[in-house]
């Protein structure tokens, strides 16, 4: 399994919306759980959630200078072919000036 996403920019205050998804040889498979094990996740509403629940977040600090924030999601499946199985995957956040927050 893995997971394709690897990156993402984000404005510094803004809000984004993540589905965490999963992959066995090339298939999409249904996430049963995910939850936020390490990293620094921002400002989220929620580090857990079904995987009908995106992770939603907001960084309002910026990295060090040429750094990035970095998410680690453990998420949960269940396929016939493999039963039940977890998998890391990390995220790096790139936060980008300036703010913008309201």
């Amino acid at each position: 399994m893995s997971i394709p996403l690897t990156m993402v920019e984000v404005l510094r205050g803004r809000a984004v919306t993540l589905w965490p998804r999963a992959f066995a040889d090339g298939r999409e498979v249904p996430v049963r759980s995910w939850t936020v094990v390490a990293g620094e996740a921002g400002d989220a509403l929620a580090t857990a959630g079904s995987g009908g629940v995106p992770f939603r977040s907001s960084w309002s600090r910026l990295a060090p200078p040429g750094g990035a924030y970095e998410v680690v999601f453990r998420i949960e499946v269940d396929t016939p072919e493999t039963g039940h199985r977890t998998v890391d995957g990390a995220i790096t956040v790139v936060v980008r000036s300036p703010a913008l927050q309201d």
